[in-house]
């Protein structure tokens, strides 16, 4: 019985040694300057089977660390708050590609973000259109946003300020 229970331990061991897993380190930058961006959300988004995806948020320094990674092909978005940066996942083609194999650490990634531009937009209903009710009395709509970049070509819409 006890040997049976070590062959079991010994063979999980191995096993886990087998398909251990790595992490993805490094830090995201603003394009323009090589200013530190904290605050960031980092998404690790495995290619392939199983589909995959971890978080972490960048420190104060624009550090981050994404640990348990099984082996495959990632792509690192990133996402900031308040729109100030272009996710380089939606907009400018596919993120920064980083392929780990068993248990590999990847170290020293830096991503670097595009600052973003506001667009304001002012809508000049002369004729009263968007006052009037349409014909089963509901509030006409009215939808403006841009589409990403990304194979998705996610529509964003704009955010009604006033």
């Amino acid at each position: 019985m006890l040997r049976t229970l070590i062959l079991i331990i010994t063979s999980n061991l191995a096993l886990m040694a087998q398909t251990g897993t790595g992490g993805i380190q490094g830090t995201v930058t603003d394009a323009s300057n090589n200013k530190p961006i904290a605050g960031a959300f980092v998404i690790a988004i495995r290619s392939g089977l199983p589909p995959l995806s971890q978080t972490a948020q960048t420190g104060a320094g624009g550090s981050y660390q994404l640990l348990g990674l099984p082996a495959g092909g990632y792509s690192l978005c990133v996402q900031v708050l308040g729109d100030g940066y272009l996710d380089p996942c939606q907009f400018g083609g596919p993120g920064p590609q980083i392929t780990l194999a068993a248990g590999q650490q990847s170290a020293g990634n830096v991503t670097k973000l595009k600052p973003a531009s506001l667009l304001k937009i002012r809508v000049n209903d002369s004729g009263g259109l968007l006052t009037q009710k349409t014909k089963d009395s509901h509030d006409p709509d009215l939808l403006i946003g841009v589409f990403g970049l990304g194979p998705q070509r996610t529509f964003f819409p704009a955010h009604l300020v006033s």
